[in-house]
């Protein structure tokens, strides 16, 4: 029973981290989005005489192409990390109900949870060097898109392993369960 508990502790604390990965991931895409926005219509951001094009058109090391690339990439992560924040949030009050991972309906969760956690990531990397390509064909100064984080791809493995741990746990108590016991 200690073990048990220690895992709903564990469910507990993964509910509330997910929470506060889909609100930072939520208002990060909120807030990328209207960058995007404002930088497409740079009369909008205006300041005295200073707009953003103002700005980034004199000497800089960045272009507003590259602008446009990286805030359209960091608005498609967002949305996928939102996405895939609220399917985790999701799964843990799902288990927390049930009161064991040990479950049939709960590891089903957890190994959809794995597969969008490793397919979700790679996708929003693809559509992030898809936008990069654009931009770079229409505008000048968007150098290549790099991305390396493909931690949550690993992430992924382990929830499909977990879940085929509770599914062998939800087996073995159904198993359990169906020993009549002797008395003697």
């Amino acid at each position: 029973m200690k073990t048990l508990k220690t895992i709903q502790t564990l469910a507990k604390i993964g509910k509330i981290l997910s929470k506060i990965v889909f609100i930072c991931a939520l208002i990060g895409g909120i807030l990328c989005a209207v960058g995007l926005c404002t930088a497409w219509l740079p009369q909008v951001v205006k300041t005295g005489n200073v707009t953003i094009h103002g700005i980034v058109d004199e000497p800089a090391s960045i272009s507003l192409g590259q602008i446009y690339a990286a805030l359209t990439a960091a608005t498609v992560f967002c949305i996928a990390e939102t996405i895939l924040a609220k399917t985790a949030e999701n799964y843990f009050k799902f288990q927390l109900e049930k009161g064991t991972p040990f479950d049939f309906e709960v590891s089903k969760k957890l190994f959809s949870l794995g597969i969008k956690t490793i397919w979700m990531p790679l996708a929003a990397t693809v559509i992030a060097a898809i936008a990069y390509a654009i931009f770079d064909h229409f505008m000048k100064g968007v150098s290549s898109y790099e991305f390396e984080g493909f931690s949550q791809v690993w992430l992924g493995f382990g929830f499909i392993i977990f879940s085929h741990l509770c599914k062998a746990g939800a087996e073995m108590a159904g198993a359990k369960e169906e020993i009549p016991e002797t008395q003697e």
